[in-house]
């Protein structure tokens, strides 16, 4: 976390939390006096956002310090990481253009193992049972083919609602050069599921290639119920002057994407995909900045969590990297 708090130069007083599986660490850092406190928790499973506001609690109280004091909070998370692993994520469903049913279960050739006929693929997010399809089509130059069908929406609306879909993402063909029918599609089910969370991929992810753009979409749609619930909570309890952190209305809120970046809060809660393993790109940023004030190129660093076990290698300069993720 300390390039967050490099980067807000006005800040007087900072502080960040990275909630993990099994604890939760704070920190709190005043410019004025370069001074440096952490809090180390237990995480509360039931509401990770407890546990936050608690060790940053602990982290100012160590400098005489509330909440009203706080200028910037910068915070990293396990939790889509963890949903993805523990598949604890929302009951999700796609939609589709018809013909395209089992995307997800093709998927595309490229695989670690060719030839081994002993590998046994993990199970998509969405069964197939959950995959629906609907008539229209796009071509590659983003014209019209075939109209989509809105009338067969309401059918497949109801569908999904039998089926206590919690969650519906929207692959088309050919949606980022024109992406209409997703948008469309999405006002639909928006207006026919009330409390339902759709996403169209063109919105989440304007790529071609229909699988990685889908299965990506999938994944913000499985998601962004989880993520929308802690991160409402998260605000919730910041502001709270009372239960809570009492952090100013008008003091930024922070969270570290996967490539180790910033997103506000809002965009965290309709992009949930770009944190998962923003805790692991949070120690790795960190770890380059101290490797860049050592003068040292090559580096190796291991990050063990209570669920989980990132390990990342480097070199520095070129920042070229790959990240490998062991479930432990």
């Amino acid at each position: 976390m300390i390039p967050c708090f490099r980067r807000q130069a006005l800040s007087q007083l900072s502080v960040a939390s990275d909630v993990g599986g099994t604890f939760t660490d704070s920190i709190a850092y005043d410019a004025a006096t370069r001074r440096i406190t952490v809090a180390k928790v237990p995480t509360t499973p039931t509401n990770r956002a407890v546990g936050t506001v608690q060790g940053l609690k602990a982290a100012l109280a160590l400098q005489e310090k509330s909440g009203a004091d706080v200028d910037y909070v910068g915070h990293g998370m396990t939790t889509t990481t963890n949903a993805v692993i523990q598949r604890t994520g929302a009951r999700t469903a796609l939609l589709c253009n018809r013909g395209f049913r089992d995307i997800l279960l093709i998927g595309r050739q490229n695989r670690p193992s060719l030839f081994d006929i002993d590998v046994v693929r993990p199970e998509p997010l969405v069964p197939r049972e959950r995959c629906f399809t609907v008539a229209g089509r796009m071509n590659a130059a983003g014209e019209e083919v075939e109209p989509l069908d809105e009338g067969a929406l309401e059918q497949i609306a109801q569908e999904m609602k039998d089926a206590g879909v919690q969650a519906v993402a929207i692959l088309f063909l050919h949606s980022y050069a024109n992406p209409s029918h997703e948008r469309r599609a999405r006002e639909k089910l928006e207006a026919l599921l009330p409390g339902v969370v759709v996403c169209a991929s063109a919105e989440v992810v304007s790529e071609f290639r229909e699988f990685e753009r889908g299965s990506t979409a999938v994944m913000n749609a499985y998601l962004r119920p989880v993520m929308e619930n802690y991160l409402r909570s998260l605000s919730h309890l910041l502001r709270d002057p009372g239960e809570g952190l009492g952090l100013g209305a008008d003091r930024p809120i922070m969270v570290i994407d996967a490539a180790g970046g910033l997103m506000t809060i809002d965009g965290a809660r309709t992009k949930p995909v770009h944190t998962v393993l923003s805790g692991p790109a949070g120690g790795v940023v960190a770890s380059a900045h101290v490797a860049g004030l050592a003068d040292i190129h090559d580096i190796i660093t291991m990050d063990i969590g209570g669920t989980s076990t990132d390990i990342f290698c480097g070199y520095r300069p070129l920042c070229k990297s790959f990240l490998t993720h062991i479930d432990v």
